[in-house]
């Protein structure tokens, strides 16, 4: 997994920045926002044109976080044929094959977003959802090097 953690330095080397919504728009990567019930956001790539939907009722921080998986996926995924959408617990993709929770795309695109984000959250931890300090917490940097997540 070392090569997320070095794709996540040089862009922000690269950009000079680690706001995700900054990241997406220099790397060329569309975010749309939309009311859903269930889904958190989804990666979706049409013709050369990657899309990053994010469902505009998350709160500030899962919004956040949301985006930056999602941009994860559209940087380091995006010539997988499918979409990745994240509802109810199980990832789906465009021919509704279901992704477990342990799916390589998934690790990759939170430890991007952990990564990336992790100054941003440690120093609002406090104010950060118990889901979202959950995954956060289980990709500490002893872990993902102790068990090779």
């Amino acid at each position: 997994m070392k090569h997320v953690i070095d794709l996540v330095r040089e862009l922000v080397h690269k950009h000079g920045t680690s706001n995700p919504m900054d990241l997406a728009k220099y790397e060329d990567v569309h975010i749309e926002f939309d009311s859903y019930e269930e889904t958190k956001g989804y990666f979706i790539k049409i013709g050369n044109i990657k899309y990053i939907v994010i469902n505009q009722l998350l709160n500030e921080f899962l919004m956040l976080f949301v985006i930056a998986h999602e941009l994860g996926h559209a940087l380091m995924h995006h010539n997988n044929f499918c979409v990745m959408k994240y509802e109810k617990g199980v990832y789906l993709t465009q021919s509704h094959n279901t992704f477990i929770s342990n799916c390589i795309y998934e690790k990759e695109a939170n430890l991007f977003a952990v990564y990336l984000l992790k100054d941003y959250f440690e120093a609002y931890r406090a104010d950060l959802p118990n889901e979202l300090i959950e995954i956060i917490d289980s990709y500490t940097l002893s872990k993902i090097y102790k068990n090779n997540i």
